[in-house]
């Protein structure tokens, strides 16, 4: 594993650490690699979808595809509606 330095503010480094606290991660690095993990994981899906969409000619004509604005709003929505979820659910 390679080291990469990064910057952030510290309104930022704050909310990291309360979900590194809220969620177990040993430690920044570790939520900062698993975000990351996410996130690549994220375009592969919207890569997909994509792929999907052009193959079968969008239905011809009968769904309306997301826009990026719309995709980000829902895949926020989808994140926040997990966070709650998960703390609420009991710690092992």
């Amino acid at each position: 594993m390679r080291m990469v330095n990064i910057n952030l503010k510290e309104d930022v480094i704050k909310q990291i650490d309360a979900i590194v606290s809220d969620f177990g991660f040993a430690n920044r690095s570790e939520f900062i690699r698993n975000a990351i993990q996410e996130r690549l994981e994220g375009y592969r899906i919207k890569q997909a979808i994509k792929a999907l969409e052009r193959s079968r000619g969008m239905l011809k004509g009968k769904v309306k595809p997301m826009t990026e604005e719309e995709y980000e709003k829902a895949r926020e929505e989808a994140f926040w509606e997990l966070y709650r979820e998960l703390k609420e659910r009991p710690q092992a």
